[in-house]
């Protein structure tokens, strides 16, 4: 029995979103029923064929775990924000890359990148010059450093919440949507944190840069907005 024979399919692991796991899943199970009704009508080589299609429904048991759901906490994430994220936020909408691109297109919705990153040192020494980091995010984008902490400082807060004002035109039913990278606690936790402002259209985008590019959108080098506190006050905040 050769392989190409399988229904089988290649898939790119690199920063997969749910519905490719799905897909690797319901291939990778095929191939191993395939084997195994080959083995059973030819009966040659079964003991080699039933021990690659073992591994086969080994490697579906690894992507269910891969892809098992994250219950929704009651509060907000305090650490470990690069694991997985549930897949719903209570109180806003959650929607794929397909449907936040259909969000771009049309216009209208703000789209807030919430990434972390180091802000400029208040005491640099003598001599030594600052440049912040770009990062490709979703053109048109407001990059709000540092707001998906689950505590922040006071000042930080305050400017959080002066930005989704600016960006809505002080409309608190103005959709508005929050994204980060996948398997990024930092846009849930904003997202959660703009709900507790007021904001009653919020959109959760999970999948956020990572699943942007890798249906090929666009993507644009951007620079971040930082709230003015102390580097300490945020260092603390976290």
């Amino acid at each position: 029995m050769r392989l190409s024979s399988l229904p089988l399919r290649v898939f790119s692991l690199q920063a997969p979103p749910a519905k490719v796991l799905e897909q690797a899943r319901k291939a990778l199970k095929a191939a191993a029923m395939g084997m195994l009704n080959h083995c059973g009508r030819t009966g040659v080589a079964r003991q080699n064929i039933a021990c690659v299609a073992t591994v086969m429904l080994a490697a579906i048991f690894f992507v269910d775990v891969v892809n098992a759901q994250v219950a929704e906490p009651a509060d907000y994430k305090l650490d470990n924000f690069r694991s997985r994220v549930p897949e719903r936020l209570s109180g806003a909408k959650t929607v794929s890359t397909l449907e936040a691109w259909r969000l771009w297109q049309a216009g209208g919705v703000p789209f807030i990148d919430v990434m972390p990153q180091a802000p400029k040192p208040k005491k640099l020494a003598k001599g030594v010059f600052w440049l912040d980091k770009t990062r490709d995010n979703i053109p048109g984008s407001f990059w709000l450093a540092n707001v998906g902490y689950g505590r922040l400082h006071p000042d930080v807060d305050r400017w959080f919440r002066s930005r989704l004002a600016l960006v809505t035109a002080g409309r608190k039913d103005k959709p508005i949507l929050f994204y980060c990278l996948m398997n990024c606690w930092m846009s849930w936790n904003a997202a959660k944190r703009a709900l507790e402002y007021g904001y009653s259209n919020v959109i959760w985008y999970p999948d956020g840069s990572d699943g942007w590019a890798f249906e090929n959108y666009p993507l644009k080098a951007s620079y971040p907005e930082f709230p003015q506190t102390p580097e300490a006050e945020l260092a603390t905040a976290r």
